[in-house]
C-alpha cells in the first residue's frame, strides 16, 4: 500500500486501527440511516463496530483509506458462510464518505482489498449488492466481478421491498 497524490491532500490506504473507528461508525451510520445499499436498520455504536472490527480482523482484511488523516473510506472481507468448506471464499464490503463517492476512490481501494485476499489464499469473493444500484454494479463489474444471481423483495427497508444481487470473482 503506497500514498497516492491527488489534488487537495495526499490518499494513504493502510489497516484499520482503533483511531479510525469514530470515522467509521460515522460514515457507515450515514448509510444505514438515508441509504438501502445496507439492510441494517439501526445504527451502529463505537463499541458495536469496535467489536466486529476486533472479530473480522482475527482472520480477514479490514483496511481504510485516508486523506489527510481523515478516513474518506474503509473495505473490508468477512466469512461468507460458516460451513468449513467455504473457508477459502469471503464476502467484500466497501464504503466511501458520501461526499468522496463517485471519484474513483472506491476502485483504488477495492484494488487493495481483492491483492489482501489473493495473498491470503482466498479463491472465491462474493459481493451482495441492493439493487437496483447502478454505480456498485459498475465498480463491482469493472474489477471483473460476474453476477452470480439476484433473490427478488429480499429486504425492506424505507416502506420499500428491495432485490438484492450476488456477484462473484474467483481468483487464480
Amino acid at each position: 500500500m503506497e500514498n497516492q497524490f491527488r489534488k487537495g491532500g495526499v490518499l494513504n490506504i493502510r489497516d484499520v486501527s482503533l483511531s479510525d473507528i469514530p470515522q467509521i461508525t460515522e460514515i457507515l451510520n450515514h448509510y444505514i440511516i438515508h441509504d438501502s445499499c445496507t439492510f441494517q436498520i439501526e445504527p451502529y455504536s463505537v463499541a458495536k463496530i469496535s467489536e466486529k472490527i476486533a472479530e473480522i480482523t482475527k482472520v480477514y482484511p479490514y483496511i481504510v483509506m485516508e486523506e489527510d488523516n481523515e478516513v474518506i473510506g474503509f473495505a473490508y472481507a468477512s466469512r461468507w458462510r460458516e460451513k468449513q468448506a467455504y473457508d477459502k471464499s469471503a464476502e467484500t464490503t466497501i464504503y466511501l464518505n458520501p461526499q468522496q463517492k463517485h471519484k474513483g476512490l472506491g476502485k483504488i481501494l477495492y484494488q487493495e482489498l481483492i491483492e489482501q485476499l489473493r495473498e491470503k489464499n482466498f479463491r472465491l469473493l462474493v459481493a451482495c449488492l441492493t439493487l437496483p444500484n447502478p454505480p456498485s454494479v459498475r465498480l463491482h463489474e469493472s474489477l471483473g466481478f460476474e453476477k452470480a444471481g439476484e433473490f427478488k423483495d429480499a429486504g425492506y427497508k424505507f416502506n420499500r421491498w428491495y432485490n438484492v444481487g450476488f456477484w462473484q470473482k474467483v481468483l487464480k
